[in-house]
């Protein structure tokens, strides 16, 4: 099932205001219209990203396993998804971050993604693009810092505006 170029407007609008998550998360396992050679009928194709992990204060991110990154553009935005796993060390803080794949366009939005985290409990995380140094935030929703430790996984998707 393809994603009309409509369609994909009204999801993004839909992140930008936070609305309907549940729908847009079902709606994103569509990935677009992706198959499975790497391209979908649109001529859109995935690529891979390694990006740099790190973390907000004086915490790290680190021995980072990536089980997958990757980002497409479509038009005037990049979508990317992720999943990895790592250490939180140094001093307990507010989120981790990480590089994104292509410079932002965002301007003053506050960019959202959907994802999930773990760090021995299982909580809805929240990301939030920082404006100042194309990094992406991972926020633990509503419970404070992330505790310090192995197996703190993050995963999730976000749609972004480049120039």
């Amino acid at each position: 099932m393809e994603i009309t170029e409509k369609r994909l407007r009204e999801i993004v609008n839909e992140i930008l205001l936070n609305r309907k998550t549940s729908e847009l998360q079902v709606g994103f396992d569509l990935r677009l219209g992706h198959n499975h050679d790497g391209m979908n009928s649109k001529g859109w194709s995935w690529s891979d990203w390694l990006p740099i992990y790190g973390g907000t204060g004086a915490m790290t991110y680190t021995s980072v396993t990536t089980t997958f990154f990757k980002f497409c553009r479509i038009g005037k935005m990049i979508h990317i998804i992720w999943n990895c796993i790592g250490i939180t060390g140094g001093t307990e803080n507010q989120a981790i971050s990480f590089t994104l794949p292509v410079t932002s366009n965002a301007g003053s939005w506050n960019i959202r993604g959907a994802c999930w985290g773990s760090d021995g409990a299982t909580y809805t995380a929240c990301a939030y693009q920082n404006l100042d140094n194309n990094t992406m935030l991972i926020y633990k929703t509503g419970v404070g810092n992330w505790g310090l430790g192995a197996n703190r996984r993050i995963m999730g998707q976000c749609f972004y505006p480049i120039a």
